[in-house]
């Protein structure tokens, strides 16, 4: 079993949301992946390659940058999370996000 195999199974256990870099791993339960697309650094490689192969020096073809990367999301995982989440009550304290005071929940008056 593979680190991150393990890291989304403990993860699912213990209701905690995971994001990797390969969207492979959201396959196998991650919440999701934001990175590179591996299929398009495939094509661009191909591409030099190819311009290579037709006679073209090394040093007249333009350095590629990624220009994409993927974020994709685990539909099930997301929904598993959503469920797992319990709302505060109009008493409990929640935390500001413009300061550091606690308030009241703003939005259970």
């Amino acid at each position: 079993m593979s680190l991150p195999s393990i890291v989304v199974q403990t993860a699912l256990t213990l209701k905690l949301a995971t994001v990797f870099q390969d969207k492979e791993v959201v396959k196998r339960g991650a919440l999701a992946s934001y990175g590179l697309s591996y299929y398009a650094i495939g094509r661009q490689l191909a591409n030099t390659v190819q311009r290579l192969l037709k006679g073209a020096k090394p040093g007249e073809i333009p350095v590629d940058q990624v220009d994409r990367v993927e974020f994709v999301v685990n539909i099930k995982a997301a929904k598993c999370l959503v469920s797992s989440f319990r709302r505060p009550s109009s008493t409990e304290p929640t935390r500001s996000s413009n300061d550091d005071r606690w308030e009241r929940n703003p939005g259970h008056r």
